[in-house]
């Protein structure tokens, strides 16, 4: 089932200045089946021209199955400021998602924003920045309606380069007022769940300080208690908030620095951390702003909620420091959040990987007569390994044509033995979806040997679950749980070694709460009984990444695996998601957590790794750290990335991706490909003994054993497993 496309002739025919010519063309054809269009006349006179999109009730289906777009016409660059203006309105108080975006598969998007629209017209504006260099044609802005029925009025639609900022480091924009703290705190900084009071000349040079004392509970999140503001000026795309302040504390309390949109979903733009000491000193932190925000509409938070303790502060200040190279700024720069990331890790977990991924693979060769061989040459090539070293992938790429295509499935064949389908089996309707592009897919990765991870069957949450459902009877909902499972379960028995059963119980959890824990459980069961073969997943973040996010989510998702246990579900495997972030575990911490994990009883994986670092180097490093740990730990399975390529990754524009836009591999790249398919992966030659023995030690996978001796040769593969006996080859 393709998109509806609804054209925008009307809005530019006659009408110059309502789309720019040099950027869009508003001409796709419609596709009739989710939406009804018209030209209609308006009373706003700055809306000449207008489309009315009537949306049936078609909420089984994605939202993008209602779509408006056009083709961009020039070239765009990345870090290219855009602006999607438009006016809108909807006596139904429909939705609308207004993006820009890649206009063919994967649909990488650079921006999206979605906006609730109200009965009278108004202007909206969505910004942000070119995710990757366009061709003309190859990327595209517009609209997404298929939130339910309802009716949509646009006009006037505007693409636009964004405007240049004024702001310089000569000429900085102040940010944030009362910096001093020498004015009331109320109508300046807001304040959640903190006890605050200001030291008149607390601090160095005799500036006031702020103390602030916070109490939180032992799950509680690093946001639950926080102060800060809204900007108090302006900033462009591309503009630098730099941020700079004398802090201390004597309890040692970390603070996360975050600048952010102020409004749903209060996407973080600049997120630091400090770890204070009992001494004055300043930190300075500094990021790029992706998109523009007028007054107002972001905001400097201080997470405070790490742990009990005492904050002080002095001499606040945020600038907009325009287009400014971070490199020259002095960053407060500590990737670890001022912990030690030793190496003293290194050396046990090698000799655990030689323990437990190793064993001896011993061949024996004999002549037509089973007489032994001896000097015989025998090659040994790995060709699989036994641990899953995997990477999500949309079925869109993996079945897609063209040069990026192509590129992307050599990768996957050399690099990979697993993969994760990203999106495609999410449960995203209650009617069965076009599961061609899957289906191609999977004939393609079982060809080629590949374990296929199945993701997800519910998403308990009422924005994860198809449109629609919420709005129905508690037992409906239940009986369109049961039926997903057994649907999806079915159709997929044998063509997945796995599904993850229930995605991130912890924060999406609303379903849970709606029809009892009990149910929650029961997926697991429902699940079980759908594919009796498959191995069961429960699958949720923030578990390694302890120092971003502090230990609250692991905790809650403990108690949710054990609430399973518990209750009886069948549960095999505990999915790590591992989205790491600054500040990063340190990786002895990361051991022992999986430790912690491990002795729950199922086995681990890790289940969607990325780093969102752009230093090469730091992002290199921590591949190789975090990769040789995890392959060292005995309760783990497997080490999937979530994407590995710029041009399909969720989080291309914090650096996520080990190999660029270009097809260049950035040093995360090289990292994991000198471990995986370098020092651990077996490649020997050998010669036989007097008894026609050779052996060698091997990873456990699949092996190609060549002999060869008195002209003869002959190859056979071999499956080195625990417990496998040697190989006797004939010559």
């Amino acid at each position: 089932m393709t998109p509806l496309l609804i054209p925008l002739a009307v809005l530019v025919a006659q009408s110059a200045g309502l789309v720019p010519e040099d950027l869009t063309r508003w001409s796709r054809q419609p596709e009739a089946r989710f939406a009804q269009t018209k030209a209609v006349a308006t009373s706003e006179p700055r809306v000449p021209n207008a489309v009315q999109i009537t949306v049936g009730d078609h909420r089984t289906e994605p939202i993008w199955m209602a779509e408006l777009s056009e083709t961009t016409r020039v070239p765009l660059k990345r870090g290219d400021g855009v602006v999607l203006s438009f006016w809108a309105r909807s006596p139904s108080n429909s939705k609308v998602t207004a993006f820009v975006q890649r206009a063919t598969a994967p649909y990488t998007g650079s921006f999206n924003e979605e906006l609730n629209l109200r009965p009278e017209w108004r202007q909206y504006v969505v910004e942000g920045q070119m995710a990757e260099d366009y061709k003309p044609g190859e990327a595209k802005v517009g609209f997404h309606f298929n939130y339910g029925p309802g009716v949509v009025e646009i006009g006037a639609v505007k693409l636009t380069a964004a405007e240049k900022s004024t702001a310089s480091r000569e000429r900085p924009v102040n940010l944030v007022r009362n910096g001093d703290f020498s004015a009331p705190m109320v109508g300046t900084w807001d304040v959640n769940s903190v006890q605050a009071e200001v030291v008149p000349g607390g601090a160095p040079g005799g500036r006031n300080a702020w103390k602030l004392k916070v109490s939180p509970a032992a799950e509680a999140s690093p946001w639950s208690h926080s102060v800060g503001q809204h900007n108090a000026g302006p900033i462009a795309s591309g503009d630098v908030v730099y941020f700079r302040a004398l802090m201390r504390s004597a309890t040692r309390s970390r603070v996360g620095v975050m600048y952010e949109r102020a409004s749903e979903p209060f996407s973080k733009h600049l997120s630091a951390l400090a770890v204070l000491t009992p001494e004055w000193k300043e930190y300075r932190f500094a990021a790029p702003m992706p998109r523009s925000f007028q007054p107002g509409a972001a905001q400097l938070t201080l997470f405070l909620g790490y742990g009990p303790g005492e904050v002080e502060l002095a001499n606040v200040r945020v600038e907009n420091i325009g287009r400014a190279d971070l490199g020259s700024l002095n960053i407060t720069t500590d990737y670890y959040g001022g912990q030690a990331n030793p190496d003293t890790w290194r050396r046990s977990a090698e000799q655990r990987i030689e323990r437990i991924r190793k064993r001896d693979l011993a061949v024996r060769v004999l002549d037509s007569r089973g007489r032994p061989v001896p000097n015989a040459t025998v090659r040994i090539e790995q060709t699989r390994h036994a641990f899953r070293f995997g990477t999500a992938a949309p079925a869109a790429m993996i079945a897609g044509t063209g040069p990026d295509a192509d590129r992307f499935r050599e990768h996957l064949s050399r690099l990979f033995n697993t993969v994760t389908f990203e999106n495609d089996l999410k449960w995203n309707s209650l009617e069965e979806p076009n599961y061609a592009n899957v289906d191609k897919s999977i004939a393609w990765l079982t060809a080629r040997g590949f374990n296929i991870r199945a993701h997800n069957f519910v998403w308990g949450s009422q924005q994860y679950l198809p449109q629609g459902l919420w709005a129905r009877s508690d037992q409906e909902v239940r009986e369109a749980v049961e039926r997903r499972i057994r649907t999806a379960g079915e159709r997929f028995r044998g063509k997945v070694y796995l599904w993850d059963v229930v995605n991130e119980a912890v924060t999406e959890k609303g379903l849970w709460e709606r029809l009892g824990w009990q149910e929650f459980v029961r997926t697991f069961k429902l699940a079980r009984e759908a594919d009796p073969k498959a191995l069961l997943c429960y699958n949720d973040y923030n578990i390694t990444e302890e120092s971003q996010a502090g230990s609250g989510h692991r905790r809650t998702a403990v108690r949710r695996i054990k609430t399973i246990l518990d209750g009886g579900g069948p549960l095999d495997v505990i999915g790590i998601q591992a989205h790491v972030g600054v500040p990063i575990t340190p990786t002895a911490r990361v051991l022992e957590i999986l430790d912690d994990m491990g002795k729950l009883g199922p086995r681990l994986e890790i289940t969607e790794y990325d780093l969102g670092v752009h230093d090469d180097k730091v992002n290199g490093q921590h591949m190789r750290d975090f990769l040789t740990a995890t392959f060292s730990h005995p309760k783990v399975d497997g080490f999937i990335m979530w994407g590995f390529w710029e041009g399909a990754h969720w989080r291309a524009g914090e650096g996520g991706a080990m190999v660029r836009r270009n097809w260049t591999p950035r040093p995360a790249a090289r990292a994991y490909e000198e471990l995986v398919k370098g020092k651990w992966w077996t490649k020997s030659t050998l010669r036989t003994d007097r008894a026609g023995s050779a052996r060698t030690r091997a990873f456990f996978g699949t092996h190609r054993v060549t002999v060869t001796a008195n002209g003869k040769t002959n190859t056979q593969l071999v499956e080195l497993k625990p417990g496998s006996k040697a190989v006797t080859l004939r010559l």
